[in-house]
């Protein structure tokens, strides 16, 4: 039965992401912006709880060509692993508040474009 709810749990998160991947499209074809559609991944592992455990957790940062995406953060702990996800826009992103590995995830992605 627990594996059931916890299949259901993936399969829902899946989805939410994949709306939050439609709604950046509509905004980048609403917005007109020259995308041709590549999502540039950074990734940043680390450890949140000091010198206990490992680099377990991460940051994932998803982005679009004009600058829009979301942030997954993996917390993982002991007791359990928690997973947030927030949508973001790097133009606007100097008015909010980011964790030293979400900075670090967005600089690694925006590398890869350079490539």
């Amino acid at each position: 039965m627990f594996l059931y709810i916890v299949l259901f749990l993936v399969v829902l998160w899946m989805g939410y992401l994949t709306f939050l991947f439609i709604k950046l499209k509509k905004v980048t074809i609403n917005n007109k912006t020259n995308s041709n559609g590549e999502i540039k991944i950074g990734l940043a592992k680390f450890n949140p709880f000091g010198n206990v455990g490992s680099n377990q957790s991460f940051c994932m940062a998803l982005l679009m060509d004009n600058k829009l995406g979301i942030i997954l953060t993996s917390l993982h702990g002991r007791n359990g692993t928690r997973v947030y996800a927030r949508q973001i826009d790097l133009e606007q992103s100097k008015k909010e508040k980011l964790s030293e590995e979400e900075k670090e995830a967005i600089e690694k992605a925006l590398k890869v474009s350079e490539k």
